[in-house]
This record gives structure tokens, C-alpha cells and sequence, in this order.
């Protein structure tokens, strides 16, 4: 099915039916789907659906795999805590600690790139439980090369997001973020 310019697609009280749905998944549509009509489970075996028929064909290497998952579940990890620090010190005089500590993590987890406009040249943070990462679920992974994977996650709200780490040295980092909007674009970590 090739519908022209359509980049995302809401199914809201549709009379498509989950065979239908499925047979749809090979497309570059984003579909937003409400839990009305469809289960959670059906919702998911979809989106998987969807993340196979656009995934490389190389084959991923569970260790690699999981050594990667693990690379940025602490990378997480330290942006919470990292967000406990920056919030308890917002009404502080800036001297430079927050700055310095985000700079730090980024060293450690990260690839050595410059990132325009996003943390850790422009600090943000968030101040909600868990922080930007707290809600964040792993859904799937792909090897894009022997040294790159994308870890896919789902974000608290629901969002798809994939996460591209990076073996440098033996060590995996990471080293972008992006969210689906009809296709992936680049997002600040």
C-alpha cells in the first residue's frame, strides 16, 4: 500500500482489522493507534511488525546487543541522577557545577560529538520523577554495522525513540537520540 505524501496515520474507532492493520506494516506510515480497538499486545506484536520490516538485515549479536542495552540503561541511570543534582541546585548561584557535572557524564557515556543547541552545550533538565529517561522502556534492537546499534525504546508517553551507541575502544557510547515524525529525526539526548 503506498499512500503519497502521508507520513503519519491516527486509527481512531476504525473498522480495520488487525490482520489489515498488520498487513500495513511494511509501510513508512507512522500509525498511532488507540487502545479501543486494538490490545495492547496487538499494539506491540504491530509496532514490532513495523520495526522488522525496516530493520538492516545484518544479523545483531545478542551480546553485542546486550552490552549496548546495558551501556545505556546506565547512561540513563546517570542522567537521573544527574537531573536530581541540577534540580536541587536550581535556585543556587551557577557556579558552574551543574555545567561541570553534565560535561563529565557526556565524556563518560557518550561519543565525542558536538551536539548544537542540546545538553551539554545547552543545559536542560527535567525536574519530574525518574527525569528525562525515568519512564523510558526498551522495546527492540538493530545492527546497523559490526560498531553500531540502535536500541528502540518507547518513551512515558508512548513515543518511539531509538538511541544510537557507538563501540569505541570496547566500549559502547552513545551517541544520538531520535523520535519518529513520519521518519526518525534527530533529538538531544
Amino acid at each position: 500500500m503506498q499512500i503519497p505524501k502521508l507520513k503519519s496515520l491516527r486509527l481512531v474507532n476504525s473498522r480495520v482489522s488487525f490482520a489489515g492493520l498488520l498487513a500495513a506494516a511494511d509501510t513508512k506510515i507512522q500509525f498511532y493507534l488507540d487502545g479501543g480497538r486494538f490490545s495492547k499486545e496487538q499494539i506491540a506484536e504491530f509496532e514490532q511488525a513495523q520495526r522488522d520490516a525496516a530493520k538492516s538485515k545484518k544479523k545483531l549479536d545478542p551480546q553485542d546487543a546486550a552490552a549496548a542495552q546495558s551501556a545505556l540503561l546506565e547512561f540513563f541511570a546517570a542522567m537521573s541522577e544527574w537531573e536530581k543534582f541540577a534540580t536541587s541546585r536550581i535556585d543556587d548561584a551557577d557556579d558552574g557545577e551543574v555545567q561541570r557535572r553534565c560535561d563529565e557524564l557526556f565524556a563518560r557515556y557518550c561519543t565525542p560529538v558536538r551536539r548544537s543547541g542540546f545538553r551539554p552545550e545547552g543545559i536542560s533538565f527535567s525536574m519530574a520523577e525518574g527525569g528525562t529517561y525515568g519512564g523510558y522502556e526498551l522495546t527492540d534492537a538493530e545492527c546497523e554495522s559490526k560498531n553500531k546499534i540502535y536500541i528502540y525504546a518507547k518513551d512515558e508517553h508512548g513515543f518511539a525513540r531509538r538511541f544510537l551507541l557507538v563501540r569505541k575502544d570496547g566500549r559502547w557510547l552513545v551517541d544520538k537520540c531520535q523520535g519518529m515524525s513520519g521518519s526518525w529525526k534527530n533529538r538531544g539526548l
